[in-house]
């Protein structure tokens, strides 16, 4: 098996198990780890095969890159940017298709790989969710409905698309991939124990979390919580703790600090990013309402994107140039001294205290990130 390090958690190994030998069980920092029943494995290998993480690189080509968004102002305001996905799977929908992709749970505290079948229910999978999905056995009926011939789109991290692709060991006609220039994913535990703090200091149980809310703009987005006694927490990324500690990559899973599915080694037919680069290029498009960088690796990345042209706004820009703004296609976010201590807290200590001590604006703060950060500790 891959050593923990370097586990994605994409589930292709427990996917492929003939023997059901293998199930996903959360480590102290939430995540979740494949775990062998020595009882039940026949030693057939399966799983060491199919992990992606160790297979060779793929190495495409430069994609043909766009800007683009969504000309419903509706979709567009409530997507992390120019509402593109939904726009990719409306089209896969009104083809007796099925869309796959990231969903929180009803109360909010888990984020689950499901399948959507209709239009009324996309709302789900829309707009980013910074917090690691549980992908499960959603790779096996993934499986089932492409050999039945139905259209599916299925959409994840780069390494969740390739832990399909490998899982699937086949080329098939109606398979849509689509990713997105992955910043890391975050704990699930500590996202759950964050919206434990928000309901107590609410009270009040969680029915809606946006993580990309643009009540403040695009660019200076919200974390926001809708309760159920009608009261609402809304918080820029500037401001928000959990989103601070997200960026300052406090509690992302240990294999984002040594990604292996980064720059020429995307699976996925289109690659989907805020195009934060805008100003430097057409800085009359940006209108601070959600505009995406589009990047087609293939054909059948070029025609999912062609299908959509008469319900967006699309603009041909160079690769090199609209990338610049997304470091994180190119490489892995930088290890910090300061993991460790966090969790190492969180064991101990409520969720607040710990995202103060670690993300907040105070001086002690700011002076223990510098320390550690430079001496560890």
């Amino acid at each position: 098996m891959t050593p923990k390090k370097s586990c994605t958690g994409c589930a292709a190994c427990l996917s492929i198990c003939p023997v059901n030998a293998i199930r996903m069980v959360k480590d102290n920092e939430g995540f979740v780890y494949p775990e062998i029943n020595e009882k039940v494995c026949i030693d057939c290998g399966k799983c060491s095969r199919v992990c992606p993480v160790g297979q060779n690189k793929v190495h495409i080509d430069e994609p043909e890159t766009y800007m683009a968004y969504s000309v419903d102002e509706t979709v567009r305001k409530n997507s992390s940017s120019g509402g593109i996905f939904t726009l990719l799977a409306e089209r896969v929908l009104e083809k007796d298709g099925i869309v796959v992709g990231c969903a929180l749970t009803e109360d909010c505290r888990t984020a689950h790989h499901v399948i959507i079948e209709n239009k009324s229910d996309l709302y789900r999978l829309r707009g980013s969710k910074y917090v690691q999905s549980m992908v499960e056995d959603t790779l096996n009926r993934v499986k089932t409905e492409l050999k039945n011939g139905r259209r599916v789109l299925f959409s994840g991290t780069p390494c969740q698309i390739a832990g399909l692709k490998s899982f699937l060991d086949k080329t098939y006609n109606n398979l849509l991939t689509v990713d997105v220039i992955c910043h890391g994913t975050p704990s699930p535990l500590v996202w759950e124990k964050y919206v434990d703090f928000r309901e107590k200091k609410a009270n009040s149980k969680t029915n809606k979390v946006m993580f990309r809310n643009k009540v403040k703009g695009w660019k200076n987005y919200s974390l926001s919580f809708d309760f159920d006694n009608g009261s609402v927490y809304s918080s820029s990324i500037t401001e928000d703790l959990y989103l601070k500690g997200f960026v300052l990559n406090y509690y992302l899973r240990p294999s984002c600090y040594n990604c292996s599915f980064k720059s020429q080694n995307y699976y996925s037919d289109i690659t989907l990013a805020d195009f934060w680069g805008i100003n430097r290029i057409f800085s009359e498009e940006n209108d601070d309402k959600g505009i995406s960088l589009v990047l087609l690796h293939n054909s059948n990345g070029k025609h999912a994107f062609d299908s959509i042209q008469d319900f967006c706004y699309s603009k041909k820009v160079v690769f090199d140039e609209a990338i610049k703004s997304n470091p994180s296609y190119f490489n892995s976010v930088p290890n910090n001294n300061i993991r460790k201590h966090f969790f190492h807290d969180l064991e101990k200590k409520k969720i607040n205290s710990v995202l103060n001590k670690y993300c907040g604006n105070s001086f002690v703060t700011k002076i223990r990130r510098k320390i550690y950060n430079i001496f560890g500790g």
